[in-house]
């Protein structure tokens, strides 16, 4: 099919970085990229639920192999996607297409951590929150308060859905800071208290993991650097590629 034969003519090459890195707003800025969250409507992670839901498979496929055929037709000569496992939320991403990105070059997005304590902060608390409050507008629910309640079981239940993989202990821990976070952000709109369980899930949880599986990838890494740095490496990597 249309994707297929896009997945076949159009060279990959695939963006990661620790999370927190922006990766999917830098992929969604490039004029090469394939945004596969943003067409999934999912982030990709436990945190990934976003207040709209999910679109279905054919539709996800058909906004992709749309994509794909347009970048094609501008004669740009490689797609630039994230760095995804084959689920997004409810969304596969076709096998072959998969098949190909695990294949293809990484370049990886390196962000300074308190940076991206920061961009945490401002997609998945200040963002979610007010993605939540317009979401209620347009259906014409109750007032804040009870958006927040939604929002609130939304930020709870996403971390939730860690406790196999961080343990008991731990998630109490870091479900207790995110209670007290929530508690504060009610009373008095203040969301600096949200660092305390945001630090914590980067340093013990995410940036290992994802660190030990780009170790698994290393080979395929043609170059790591600041988004600046990034962008002006994939700039050079375009021309090399129409050269």
């Amino acid at each position: 099919d249309a994707l297929d034969q896009c997945v076949e003519t159009l060279p990959q090459v695939v963006l990661g970085g620790l999370t927190g890195s922006s990766k999917t707003g830098f992929v969604a800025r490039h004029p090469f990229g394939v945004n596969l969250e943003g067409f999934a409507n999912h982030r990709g992670s436990s945190f990934g639920n976003f207040p709209t839901p999910q679109p279905t498979q054919i539709a996800f496929e058909n906004q992709l192999a749309v994509a794909c055929l347009r970048q094609e037709a501008m004669q740009h000569r490689y797609l630039l996607l994230e760095d995804e496992g084959r689920i997004i939320g409810s969304i596969n991403i076709p096998l072959r297409l998969h098949e190909s990105m695990t294949r293809a070059p990484l370049v990886v997005l390196q962000e300074k951590f308190e940076h991206r304590v920061e961009n945490i902060l401002d997609e998945y608390v200040r963002g979610m929150f007010g993605l939540y409050v317009d979401e209620a507008q347009r259906r014409g629910m109750g007032p804040e308060e009870s958006v927040f309640g939604v929002y609130s079981e939304w930020l709870l239940s996403s971390m939730d859905k860690l406790r196999k993989r961080l343990g008991g202990e731990r998630h109490r821990d870091l479900r207790q800071k995110m209670e007290a976070a929530l508690a504060e952000q009610s009373g008095s709109g203040d969301v600096n208290l949200h660092r305390e369980w945001i630090v914590p899930l980067l340093e013990d949880y995410y940036d290992p993991m994802y660190l030990y599986q780009l170790n698994q990838k290393k080979e395929r890494v043609i170059f790591e650097g600041s988004t600046s740095e990034v962008q002006e490496f994939l700039s050079s990597y375009r021309q090399e590629t129409q050269g």
